[in-house]
């Protein structure tokens, strides 16, 4: 599917640190999800999707995406896709997806909260270990962090629960089941840890389980929350999931 390049930017709402960040960040995220349910814009079931983020169907899903580096962030509101909502805000191709000019996403990480409130939602980040830089994902859990670290000065609650998602469907992959186990499950978790090589240092005093239990564990599931996961190299096409 090609994406219609916008005529213009459309509107921007600047997000005020007095008073809704600092004093009423769950009044107005809430306020958002509510914009959201009231247009439509519903988690669905999928079959490619994983079974155990059911729970959410018909939930609210808001799709969002950061800059790396500084943090700029645009909150989606409606169904399009972050590829157009992205124009014009970002150095990103007028279709991502297709990228003709080699920037893609640029320096983008996709990511979304579903739940039909910001205290009892989770977040969901688009993640590829081996992806073209400018897919739109984070590749690294370092990359992971910075995101989480600029959530975290927008009032995110640090108790959020956190899910890495393949970039396709709501499907958790292999190594964001594997860093659930070893207890970096929340926004705070995900702060307060260090990582060598794509492994905490467990500086948290976090204690990794027996391999023989890791092994026999099912797929970790929401504590009312979800993840998103898809196929190496694709993009998340988000207004499919409602």
């Amino acid at each position: 599917m090609t994406i219609d390049k916008p005529s213009n930017q459309g509107i921007m709402v600047y997000l005020s640190q007095d008073p809704c960040l600092e004093k009423e960040a769950a009044r107005f995220y809430d306020a958002l999800i509510s914009l959201q349910k009231a247009v439509g814009c519903e988690y669905k079931k999928v079959e490619e999707n994983e079974r155990c983020f059911d729970k959410f169907v018909g939930q609210t899903y808001l799709k969002a995406m950061t800059h790396r580096d500084d943090g700029r962030t645009v909150i989606v509101l409606g169904k399009d896709h972050h590829g157009t909502a992205g124009q014009g805000y970002f150095d990103i191709d007028p279709d991502p997806y297709q990228n003709t000019t080699g920037r893609g996403f640029g320096d983008l990480v996709r990511w979304g909260h579903l739940g039909n409130s910001i205290d009892d939602g989770i977040l969901l980040i688009d993640f590829e270990r081996n992806a073209n830089p400018v897919a739109g994902v984070a590749r690294t859990p370092q990359e992971v962090q910075q995101l989480l670290r600029w959530l975290q000065d927008y009032h995110f609650d640090p108790k959020k629960e956190v899910y890495l998602t393949e970039s396709t469907r709501i499907y958790q992959p292999e190594y964001g089941m594997a860093i659930r186990d070893v207890g970096i499950r929340t926004l705070g978790d995900w702060v307060q840890n260090e990582f060598d090589e794509g492994r905490p240092r467990q500086k948290t005093g976090v204690k990794k389980k027996e391999t023989a239990t890791q092994k026999s564990k099912p797929k970790s599931e929401p504590t009312n929350s979800s993840g998103w996961s898809g196929s190496s190299g694709g993009s998340l096409r988000t207004s499919d999931l409602w």
